[in-house]
């Protein structure tokens, strides 16, 4: 068995390349992800606005569930954003997020 976990931003990229590291590791009967404090707010497309750079300028595009880049094709790099990916799993995810997040708490208007 194995469980892929991150913390911020490695559970970022826990959540959105879970289904490749499922392929690569084709062999292992039991896939499974954690992701603390991945879970990030994108009020309108405040957040995933910034990871535009990372998909055009990093070549990162290898990383993302194409089920999702398919999905967005006009804007792939949203897929960088769990609320975008998750849907796209293919493996069980135990998502902990901290409500006390400051990063969250100060990044956008948190009424809504």
């Amino acid at each position: 068995d194995v469980i892929l976990a991150g913390c911020s931003s490695g559970a970022i990229t826990t959540l959105v390349s879970i289904n490749i590291w499922r392929e690569l590791m084709h062999w292992v009967p039991n896939v499974m992800a954690f992701a603390d404090s991945g879970y990030f707010l994108d009020l309108d497309g405040d957040y995933s606005y910034w990871k535009r750079f990372i998909w055009e300028t990093q070549n990162a595009s290898a990383s993302v569930v194409p089920e999702c880049a398919r999905q967005h094709a006009t804007e792939p790099w949203v897929c960088f954003v769990a609320a975008n990916s998750l849907p796209h799993a293919t493996v069980p995810v135990f998502a902990w997020q901290s409500r006390f997040d400051s990063n969250q708490l100060t990044g956008g208007d948190c009424t809504r």
